[in-house]
Formats: C-alpha cells, sequence, structure tokens
C-alpha cells in the first residue's frame, strides 16, 4: 500500500538569523519615555522623598517630563485615566437588577418607624430649603509645600471625589510680599478666570515675613515697622476680594510650627493676620500650626501615627518630608470636606491623622535652633530666615 505524501508542510525556525539590538533598544527607549510621560507627576514626587541621592537631577528629569506630557496632552489623558479608576472603586456594583442595600437607609434598624399613610410622608417641595451647591472647580496655590509633596497629594485626593475637578499652581520661593518678582493676584485670577474656579485654596505666608515691596519696586512697609501688619492684611484681603469678586469661595492655610524661634513669632503673627482676614471676609481658615507641634505646643520632629514612627520634618526644620506633607495633607483634605460636604460623592482617603505622640528623642542636639543658618524657599526671593526681624 502507498502512503499518501502529507498535505501538510513543516514549518521551521531559521535560529541563526541575525537581529539588530538597535530596534530592541529603540523600542525600549520609546516604553521608557512612555512611561515617564505618563508617570511624571509621580516623578516630581520624588524631589521631596525623605532621602534623595541625586536631588537636583529628579528634580529637572521630572518638571520637564511633566512639562512634555502636558504638551503632548498626555498628561490630560492620565488624569481621566485616574479620574475613571477612582470612580469605578466609588461606585456600587450589582448583579442584574438588585443593588446592595444601603444601611443608613433602613429604617427599622434606626429604629424609625414607617408613617402609617403615604399621606403623612408627604412634603411640599417648595417648604424645602435648597441646599448650596458645593464647589466643583478647585484651583491649588501656594509656594514650596503647595508645589511640592504636599499639593500634590492633595491634589490627588481631592480629584478622587466624583464630579470635581481640580487645578494646581504653584511658585517655589514666592509669596504677596513681593508682587514685582511675581504678581500672585494677577495670575491667580487669571488661572481662576481661564478654569472657571469656584473654590480657590491658597497657602503663602512662608515667604511673606520681609519687607512689602510694591509692584514698583518702591518699599510700602518694611518688617521692623509698625504698620507692617496692617499692609500685609491689605494685602491678603486684596487677594480674597479679588478670586470672591469672580464668584468663588477662598480657603486660607496657615503655616506650620517651624524649629526657629525667631521664625515661629513672625509665623506665628502673619497667621493670626491672616485668620482675622478669612474671619471678616467670609473665607475660610484651616490652621496647621496645632497639628504639626506636641501637646505643649512645641516643635517636633516626628509624630507617631498608627503605631509607626513618621518622619515629620525635613533637616531644615521648615520644609515637611515626604512623609510628613502626606500627612498634612490628608488632615487638609479631611478639613476641607468638613468645610464642604461632597456626601455621597466624596472619595477621598483621609486615613488616620491623628497622631498619638511626638517623638522628641528623635531631635538630635546638631538640630538645635540656629536661627542664623535657617533658610526659606531659595527660589525666586532668595530670602533667608536670619533677615526677618522679630
Amino acid at each position: 500500500m502507498k502512503l499518501r505524501p502529507s498535505r501538510y508542510k513543516t514549518l521551521t525556525w531559521n535560529t541563526n538569523k541575525q537581529h539588530s539590538p538597535t530596534g530592541a533598544l529603540v523600542g525600549l527607549w520609546t516604553v521608557a519615555l512612555g512611561l515617564g510621560l505618563y508617570f511624571s507627576e509621580d516623578i516630581v514626587l520624588a524631589d521631596s522623598g525623605d532621602t534623595q541621592t541625586y536631588p537636583s537631577l529628579v528634580s529637572h528629569l521630572g518638571k520637564n517630563l511633566k512639562d512634555l506630557s502636558q504638551i503632548l496632552y498626555i498628561y490630560d489623558v492620565q488624569k481621566e485615566v485616574s479620574g475613571a479608576v477612582h470612580h469605578f472603586y466609588a461606585s456600587h456594583h450589582s448583579v442584574g437588577d438588585r443593588s446592595p442595600p444601603k444601611p443608613w437607609l433602613d429604617n427599622k434598624k434606626l429604629g424609625v418607624s414607617e408613617p402609617e399613610s403615604p399621606y403623612m410622608a408627604e412634603v411640599c417641595e417648595d417648604d424645602q430649603p435648597t441646599p448650596p451647591e458645593l464647589p466643583k472647580r478647585i484651583l491649588l496655590l501656594g509656594s514650596s509645600s503647595m508645589y511640592s509633596s504636599m499639593g500634590v497629594s492633595l491634589e490627588k485626593q481631592l480629584s478622587a471625589i466624583d464630579g470635581v475637578e481640580v487645578m494646581r499652581h504653584a511658585k517655589p520661593g514666592t509669596g504677596l510680599s513681593r508682587p514685582d518678582v511675581y504678581n500672585w493676584i494677577e495670575v491667580s485670577t487669571e488661572l481662576s478666570k481661564e478654569h472657571n474656579a469656584d473654590l480657590v485654596v491658597a497657602q503663602f505666608i512662608g515667604n511673606d515675613c520681609q519687607n512689602l515691596i510694591t509692584v514698583d519696586k518702591t518699599v510700602e512697609a518694611e518688617r521692623q515697622e509698625d504698620h507692617w501688619n496692617s499692609a500685609y492684611y491689605k494685602r491678603v484681603a486684596a487677594f480674597v476680594d479679588a478670586h470672591q469678586k469672580l464668584g468663588a469661595d477662598v480657603v486660607l492655610i496657615g503655616m506650620p510650627i517651624v524649629r526657629s524661634k525667631k521664625f515661629q513669632r513672625s509665623l506665628l503673627n502673619a497667621n493670626q493676620i491672616v485668620k482675622s482676614v478669612a474671619e471678616e471676609t467670609g473665607a475660610h481658615f484651616i490652621s496647621t500650626w496645632e497639628k504639626t507641634s506636641d501637646s505643649s505646643g512645641r516643635y517636633t520632629e516626628a509624630l507617631r501615627l498608627s503605631n509607626k514612627t513618621i518622619k515629620l520634618r525635613h533637616d531644615d526644620g521648615i520644609h515637611l518630608s515626604y512623609k510628613g506633607a502626606q500627612f498634612l495633607a490628608k488632615y487638609l483634605a479631611k478639613e476641607l470636606t468638613e468645610i464642604y460636604p461632597w456626601g455621597e460623592n466624596q472619595n477621598v482617603a483621609l486615613g488616620n491623622t491623628q497622631a498619638t505622640e511626638p517623638v522628641s528623642s528623635l531631635i538630635s542636639a546638631s538640630q538645635t535652633e540656629d536661627a542664623n543658618n535657617t533658610t526659606l524657599d531659595t527660589g525666586l526671593y532668595g530670602l533667608k530666615e536670619s533677615s526677618i526681624a522679630e
């Protein structure tokens, strides 16, 4: 019997074929660049970490990648994807047409009796007060803290709230004292108009404890002069008024405690001025002083949180560490959600913001107060704390 030839051909793979490594390298670099552009916001976070091996390299790399991602609209795509993911996990999911019960609406469990007649539950809709409309477009403004870890974390937490859009603009080393260097009222109002912001959250103060200069570079008030307080009050009030005229609510954030006793006195005074402006203009003020000090109101380097010790401050005794910034951002998000109860749409991962005790033992002898060597943001101002009068 003759065997028929097979209809199927045997496939062979030529393993001796040489492949150029150039294509593989180009592909790997393309993937790395794409991931870098997509996660550029997280790369910027690395610049504010507790350990910084190459701080300047990481800072420039993250900033350049973020700028490029915004030009190519990759940054907008990343925010849309993140918002969709947050929305998915914040939603109640059900099988078929059955939805999970809401225990807070179960009258029997709450011990509330049902009305005997449906007519007893009827209420005229016209008699119900209309709840105030909650902010949906938030503009975050500030200096170094808002630029780095604290601002990034606060932006992400507020962005997780359904229906809320967040825009963040920060400029390290700036404030309201030097409009000749950076005019915050002019810049921020343009941003508010562009994004139609209905809530402005701002933190300055830290770079404002110096001479007040006007736009035309004349001295309005020296720090040592008695009328500095009233002049600074007018500047903060002008900032608040500019945004309130555009229809936005304003929340002002106070500065946390610092190591230098001399700088503490300046910040306490400025914090009180900002708080007074908020109270008298209908704005809100969130204090961070108590949250970053110990039970006696003193400066502390670290805190115990959820049975873990976190380093709260950088070695300069002024700025927050990465974990300290995360801790304070959760606290600010919690305070904002109490002012503006976004309700069921709230999806802010607040976590634990209650510190159990300060850890004073982490303060070394080399970290004691040295006002002459303590430096503020060395950005546009180049201001040293030693130049601040008591």
